[in-house]
């Protein structure tokens, strides 16, 4: 997977379903808007995962079918944006969070930048 547009937020999510989806404490999701077909170029067809979000979104979480890995996700609130999966980029240097999300569901002992604005769940 290959994305050329410019990240809109990078958030670090603590939400239960967000850390069993990374399998980690936190899970570091970077959004990015505007988001046409010359952006984004998948190779190979990702398995999708459907679930309903707090706000009554619809989310896809798209998967690789061979080795299990989140590649993004979509919201249907939100149709020209994606939330690409930090841990499948190659840029390991756009990995710099920008706000903490879902703080109310935080594991005690996971590390969160106290300088970052944080919120209880996902900001409207």
């Amino acid at each position: 997977m290959e994305a050329t547009s410019h990240p809109l937020i990078l958030a670090s999510a603590s939400k239960v379903r967000s850390r069993m989806l990374s399998n980690a404490g936190v899970n570091f999701e970077i959004v990015v808007s505007n988001v046409d077909e010359d952006a984004i170029k998948i190779t190979g067809t990702p398995k999708v995962f459907t679930h309903t979000a707090d706000s009554g979104a619809v989310m896809e979480k798209h998967f690789c079918p061979d080795c299990g890995s989140q590649l993004f996700g979509r919201n249907s609130d939100r149709p020209n944006a994606l939330s690409l999966r930090a841990g499948v980029l190659d840029q390991t240097s756009l990995v710099t969070p920008s706000i903490n999300v879902y703080m109310e569901s935080k594991i005690a002992s996971t590390p969160i930048d106290p300088d970052l604005t944080g919120f209880p769940k996902m900001p409207g």
